[in-house]
């Protein structure tokens, strides 16, 4: 891949609000008092099941985080917030809750809690201050694994705000022993955003079967804006969906079909029910909709997505124009 072939990052983050059905409270409510009380944080973390939407869950959250008694029990709602913000594509918002989290709780917690808010902020692209709070948190962290991956998330995220100290530390991490299981990511940023030949080959004669390694020897194959992909939880399941993807050559839409989010997240339900009413009625204004099943803390919800076809962008402006909010997912 050349040096012009580089990352654009971007990710379309609309309101939650307006991807979530308007539903009534199902789940207990709570007085100020009981949300002040030792305990209060199970109780609530116990109602999120309850609750009759993704958005409900969140107004519980929301409200009863700040008021609670204790740390363990803050840092707990907080994280739960954080969780359903990122599902809803709210990384922002996420990111804040879980620094929140990380405000109210012992230094193990609070480092783990700050490299997911971290994460977040890479997903926003809002990289100068995510790698301000990665070396914070390598500075003082608790344990030596906790120092580096902050020191790894510090380093993606520097590469990502064109830091120029970054390639330095990147080369540096690519031989650090510790960093083993990342070298493919790293090899492919410096590949990608420094046009670094060496790394490319070495990547490929290094990790030839990686999603990384099979990105950048295919020149058709160009990333998708955000560089969360890198660092989602579900990067597993997107790199299988490409290599078989690419197990299918005689088609040639396999290259493009995984270039971009592998769908199109357009609700997130508590009720299985409503997911599939809305699949329904995307299914009748003629998109591929799907109904996929998520859980967060003691709470299961539906997502439901769309095929993005070859022009993700394109799609989500149909989307659009039908009346439906979306956001990617990678």
């Amino acid at each position: 891949m050349a040096a012009g072939n580089r990352l654009r990052f971007r990710l379309l983050i609309p309101l939650a609000a307006a991807m979530l059905s308007p539903a009534a409270f199902s789940a207990p409510s709570f007085t100020e008092k009981d949300l002040r009380a030792p305990g209060a944080a199970d109780s609530v973390l116990s109602a999120l099941g309850e609750a009759a939407s993704a958005a409900e869950a969140v107004a519980l959250l929301e409200r009863a985080a700040p008021l609670s008694a204790d740390g363990p029990g803050r840092a707990s709602l907080f994280s739960a917030l954080a969780r359903l913000r990122e599902l809803t594509g709210s990384f922002s918002l996420a990111a804040d809750a879980w620094l929140s989290a990380a405000s109210a709780v012992e230094a193990t917690t609070a480092a783990e809690a700050s490299l997911e808010a971290v994460r977040c902020l890479i997903a926003v692209n809002d990289n100068a201050r995510a790698a301000e709070i990665a070396s914070t948190v390598a500075a003082a962290a608790p344990t030596p694994e906790f120092a580096e991956r902050a020191r790894l998330l510090g380093a993606y995220a520097s590469a990502f705000n064109r830091d120029p100290s970054a390639e330095r530390l990147l080369h540096s991490l690519l031989e650090d022993q510790a960093q083993s299981a990342n070298r493919p990511t790293l090899l492919f940023i410096l590949s990608s955003l420094y046009g670094d030949r060496a790394a490319a080959e070495r990547l490929a004669a290094e990790f030839p079967s990686t999603l990384e390694a099979r990105i950048v020897s295919d020149e058709t194959v160009s990333l998708a804006a955000a560089p969360y992909w890198l660092l989602a939880a579900e990067r597993s399941a997107v790199a299988v969906s490409a290599l078989d993807g690419e197990k299918a050559a005689a088609s040639e839409e396999a290259p493009a079909a995984r270039s971009g989010p592998v769908s199109l997240q357009v609700g997130l339900f508590r009720s299985e029910r409503n997911a599939k009413e809305l699949a329904a009625r995307l299914a009748g204004k003629g998109f591929a909709a799907g109904v996929e099943s998520r859980a967060v803390e003691a709470a299961s919800y539906w997502a439901v997505t769309v095929d993005p076809g070859k022009d993700p962008d394109g799609m989500t402006m149909r989307l659009k124009d039908a009346g439906f909010e979306s956001f990617p997912l990678f």
